[in-house]
C-alpha cells in the first residue's frame, strides 16, 4: 500500500516537473559597451570576481540557474543588479558627475566594509 502511494506520487511529482522548461539561457548577455577607468588591475579583478555576475552584461549562469523556476527568480536578480548599476554600460548610465558622485557616497557609506 505505502509502496504504491510512494509510486502515484513520484509520478506526480515527475509530470509537474517535466512541465518546467529548461532554457540555454535565460539571462541575457548583450554586448559589453564600456567599462570604468579602473584605477589598476587588481581593482578590476576584484570587480570581477565580486560584482560581474549581477552588475555587467557578462553574466555566467550555472546549470541548476537553467532550470525554472530557479532561473525566473536568477533573471529578476540579474535585472534588477543591471539596473542599479552595470559596468558594462557605465558611461550610459553612470557617466554623469552627479550619478557617479551620488553611487561613490553611497557605496562608500552603506556597501564597502570598512577597511581593517
Amino acid at each position: 500500500m505505502i509502496k504504491k502511494w510512494i509510486l502515484r506520487l513520484a509520478i506526480v511529482i515527475a509530470r509537474r516537473v517535466r512541465g518546467y522548461p529548461v532554457h540555454p539561457n535565460r539571462v541575457s548577455n548583450p554586448s559589453t559597451r564600456d567599462e570604468p577607468a579602473w584605477d589598476s588591475p587588481r581593482t578590476r579583478a576584484l570587480a570581477v570576481a565580486a560584482c560581474y555576475d549581477c552588475h555587467s552584461n557578462q553574466t555566467k549562469v550555472m546549470w541548476f540557474e537553467k532550470v525554472a523556476p530557479l532561473s525566473w527568480w536568477i533573471k529578476g536578480h540579474v535585472d534588477d543588479g543591471r539596473e542599479a548599476l552595470n559596468f558594462s554600460e557605465w558611461k550610459t548610465k553612470h557617466g554623469e558627475p552627479d550619478s557617479t558622485s551620488r553611487f561613490t557616497r553611497s557605496s562608500a557609506v552603506t556597501m564597502v566594509p570598512p577597511i581593517s
